[in-house]
């Protein structure tokens, strides 16, 4: 439909790694995967001024999926070295705690601030998880069965196989907070076809995904695309002009607007719904985003997370 810059030869061996090249394309449907079978885990990630933060979410998975549901968490930096955090953590039941390679990276994209290393575990887990949901550590779900709407959804093919529940607040367009440099590598369809405004209305979040089985990992790879020179992250509310840029959040709004316009628009997809419709099921799912909160000291974290059953590889 759109095309842009072409990448780097280089990052190949990249995206072969992660099993994002050609040779494998999906074929046929993948059965979906829900919280508690085996196939599915959730994902985070935290260094160490987040710890408290995930140490929370930890415990808010556990008290909502089961004891047994399985989690990966990512190590950014000086959690693995702390002798009473990794305590903590080796207490957790199906817990894999993972230190993230940062050198996998290349140098001028190791700032935790331009979150590529997101995109990198995500494609880490896709190559390993049919079926996944990330949460940044401040995620709370207020109720986990709201989520079974957007698996729902999923296998019924009513809705996109990644899901974002939440959206930018305050509100602005992806056009807004977006690098236009980095229109170069992933083109904004809207900017190139006369459709209405409601496909930019309002910027995706990126700390909840719900992914089902990416051109997100070769932007993540090249400094141009996802963080062009001129990047950065805070927004002037006055501003008519796109004057910052969100990175993680600005890859994945142009992808999904341009793969939903395809199949909304140009495939005539009349029981599809894209995310900017008010029908979409993304809207039933219930959680807030608390930053900087830790779990009440009055929960005892260890019984929280302990192990009942065997819990699922």
């Amino acid at each position: 439909m759109v095309s842009g810059r072409r990448f780097d030869c280089k990052h190949l061996q990249l995206i072969d790694k992660y099993r994002l090249t050609d040779k494998y394309k999906i074929k046929q449907k993948i059965p979906l995967r829900r919280p508690g079978s085996k196939g599915f885990t959730f994902v985070t990630a935290s260094s160490i001024p987040y710890y408290n933060t995930m140490k929370k979410l930890i415990f808010d998975l556990k008290k909502q999926f089961g004891c047994s549901q399985k989690i990966i968490g990512y190590d950014l930096g000086g959690v693995s070295e702390d002798k009473n955090k990794m305590e903590e953590l080796n207490a957790v039941c199906g817990l894999e705690w993972r230190k993230f390679n940062w050198s996998i990276m290349s140098a001028d994209l190791r700032l935790p601030l331009v979150y590529a290393w997101k995109i990198y575990i995500l494609a880490e887990i896709y190559s390993e998880y049919d079926t996944f949901v990330w949460m940044d550590s401040a995620i709370v779900l207020e109720n986990g069965a709201s989520l079974n709407s957007i698996f729902d959804g999923m296998e019924n093919s009513t809705i996109s196989e990644v899901v974002f529940p939440g959206s930018a607040d305050p509100p602005h367009s992806v056009q807004f907070a977006t690098n236009v440099r980095m229109y170069n590598f992933i083109p904004l369809v809207s900017n190139l076809i006369k459709i209405e405004n409601k496909w930019d209305e309002r910027m995706i979040a990126a700390g909840f995904n719900i992914m089902h089985k990416s051109e997100a990992l070769l932007c993540a790879a090249t400094k141009q695309c996802i963080n062009p020179e001129g990047s950065k992250q805070e927004c002037p509310e006055a501003s008519s002009i796109p004057s910052c840029h969100r990175y993680d959040q600005s890859v994945f709004a142009l992808l999904t607007i341009n793969n939903e316009y395809q199949r909304y628009v140009l495939d005539n997809d009349t029981n599809f719904f894209p995310h900017f419709h008010a029908d979409h099921l993304r809207t039933k799912v219930r959680y807030q985003v608390q930053r900087g909160t830790s779990l009440d000291k009055n929960l005892d974290f260890k019984k929280g997370v302990e192990c009942c059953q065997k819990p699922f590889d």
